[in-house]
């Protein structure tokens, strides 16, 4: 049997409605990201949307086990098997336009279109039919849509997001789309490594969210005056390395003004602490002295400057005092080996 694409698009949206997991795999689906298998990044653009779904289903699963109890374990693995089933039932309806699981999960793309044609025929239309006619229907349609933009953005932090975070352990490599790659290139871009030159990236300020040359190129950059191999792979030492670079540069930049931190100073210097001790943690392999080193550098600077007095706050105490154990960890590491 042949399924119209509006039959596909109303039968995925049913399976969406019943199944979470399955919803979110289609959504990354339709936004183009690229999800991991192994240590490689699976591209949608090269990838048979069921293989896709199938891989991000796996790597979900993989991500909610990690250290749960055989109870959980099992309750987990019975989801899965249900979202395989379910995966099988998307299988059969065929399809092969991508648009269609784009489509699945905009439930308002046919307003949405609608408004964007209307924009398009009033900007060649005159003025006052445009201001008497054509205006008046593309505001209404537009306050339309604009909730169901608003739930699709809640319904990629609260899903999309948290899964983007779990695998923070996991290093980026080129060909990667995701928020991780952006939060590396506006930090490479604060250290002057990483220009934001390409199309919205230039008109917004923002990071394009892309791991291409020019995101390479930085991270070589970083890794080569960190004393690291120059891979062009942010693995968890190099991310460690950018996010001591940042910090020291936040530093030198509070005690060029008067040495003390305002409270917005302070909570992003806590953040920087934060970051490089997660970053710290479960280091291994070689050049791991190299980054001890380079927490150390940040420690000490951090004394001299006698910063610590200057915020007057418990938990950039607390924070600074992990810097020193995170240290001591990747140090004690390094001597192991």
């Amino acid at each position: 049997m042949v399924y119209s694409k509006e039959e596909q698009i109303s039968a995925l949206r049913k399976i969406e409605e019943e199944n979470p997991d399955l919803k979110a795999a289609i959504v990354n689906y339709g936004e183009g990201a690229g999800v991991r298998v192994g240590n490689k990044i699976l591209s949608v653009k090269d990838t048979d949307a069921g293989e896709y779904i199938k891989a991000y289903l796996e790597q979900m699963l993989s991500i909610k086990l990690r250290g749960q109890p055989e109870s959980v374990a099992a309750t987990l693995n019975s989801q899965h098997e249900k979202n395989l089933a379910q995966l099988g039932e998307v299988k059969k309806l065929g399809i092969t336009d991508k648009s269609v699981f784009v489509d699945a999960h905009r439930p308002t793309s046919a307003v949405a279109t609608v408004v964007e044609s209307a924009k398009s025929a009033a900007s060649s239309a005159a003025s006052s039919v445009y201001g008497n006619v054509v205006k008046p229907v593309v505001d209404s349609l537009s306050n339309t849509v604009k909730p169901v933009i608003e739930k699709a953005k809640a319904f990629k932090r609260d899903h999309i997001n948290p899964i983007i975070g779990a695998v923070s352990d996991e290093p980026l490599v080129k060909g990667e789309h995701s928020d991780r790659v952006g939060e590396v290139q506006t930090e490479l871009h604060e250290l002057g490594k990483y220009e934001f030159k390409h199309g919205e990236e230039k008109t917004t300020g923002k990071a394009d969210r892309i791991f291409g040359a020019d995101t390479e190129s930085g991270i070589k950059s970083t890794q080569k005056e960190a004393g690291l191999t120059e891979t062009g792979i942010a693995d968890g030492k190099t991310l460690a390395a950018i996010d001591v670079k940042v910090a020291e540069k936040h530093l030198k930049d509070y005690m060029a003004n008067d040495g003390k931190l305002d409270a917005k100073e302070k909570e992003q210097f806590v953040t920087d602490l934060r970051r490089i001790n997660k970053d710290m943690q479960n280091l291994s392999g070689e050049n791991v002295d190299k980054v001890a080193k380079l927490g150390q550098d940040l420690r000490d600077k951090i004394k001299d400057y006698k910063i610590v007095a200057a915020a007057g706050d418990a938990e950039f105490a607390t924070q600074l005092t992990g810097l020193q154990a995170s240290v001591n960890t990747a140090k004690a590491t390094t001597i192991a080996k």
